[in-house]
């Protein structure tokens, strides 16, 4: 399956965009000070802002239907989104669930700093709540009251200690792995470039991409560097 400039949220978030773009003069310029008077506005924003988000969801959950081959319409309005709109979009949306937002100089620094607090944050709740799972199986499996399958308690009791020993003893930073996770940038590949390097063959521009991206989530960032470095010759 390929997602094309006909998937529903890829045309909603053209189409949203575009009709933004058009009422602002394509000028995101002081967007945070329209939206606090003009309401239609703001709910444009916040559609788009979601929309936006739904995508970039989509895309790290199957990469495959979004990367290649990209419309390059779509190409072209996601990057001017993510270079021009992106910051001011992630304002108004704090200032609607109730933070202030700072439209200096300053306060983008420092929203693009709170980002990787952010995705920290987000990577350990990931974790916490992995960990809340494994306790409460593990406190269920403990209650003499409790009656379970021969053998369940003693699968409980495996699963919690290997999850246990994947940092203890093999060095899984499962907080780094989500947390680079969404790092990972939304990749679109043009038709033109997928049509010369295919995207089903195993060494295709695709596949040496999706690789460099796992390598680095998984914290192997020398094999992302190689893997980088082969699809960039």
């Amino acid at each position: 399956m390929i997602i094309g400039k006909d998937h529903s949220n890829v045309v909603k978030f053209m189409t949203l965009f575009r009709k933004l773009r058009d009422l602002i003069d394509d000028d995101p310029v002081g967007l945070e000070e329209i939206v606090a008077d003009d309401e239609p506005i703001k709910q444009l924003c916040l559609d788009l802002d979601f929309t936006a988000t739904m995508l970039s969801v989509s895309e790290r959950r199957h990469p495959e239907l979004f990367a290649a081959p990209a419309d390059p319409k779509f190409i072209e309005d996601w990057r001017i989104f993510e270079e021009r709109f992106a910051e001011s979009l992630a304002g108004i949306v704090l200032s609607d669930l109730g933070f202030d937002w700072d439209d200096s100089d300053a306060g983008r620094k420092g929203h693009s700093y709170n980002r990787w607090e952010i995705l920290e944050a987000a990577a350990s709740q990931q974790v916490h709540a992995i960990d809340i799972v494994v306790d409460f199986a593990n406190e269920q499996a403990a209650q003499e009251s409790r009656e379970f399958p021969d053998g369940f308690v003693d699968q409980i009791e495996d699963g919690a200690a290997e999850w246990k020993g994947l940092n203890e003893r093999h060095g899984v930073d499962l907080r780094g792995v989500f947390r680079r996770r969404n790092l990972v940038p939304f990749v679109l590949i043009p038709r033109h470039v997928s049509r010369r390097y295919g995207g089903n063959d195993k060494f295709s521009l695709f596949e040496l991409l999706r690789q460099a991206h796992e390598a680095f989530v998984f914290g192997v960032h020398y094999a992302a560097l190689a893997l980088m470095r082969s699809v960039w010759n």
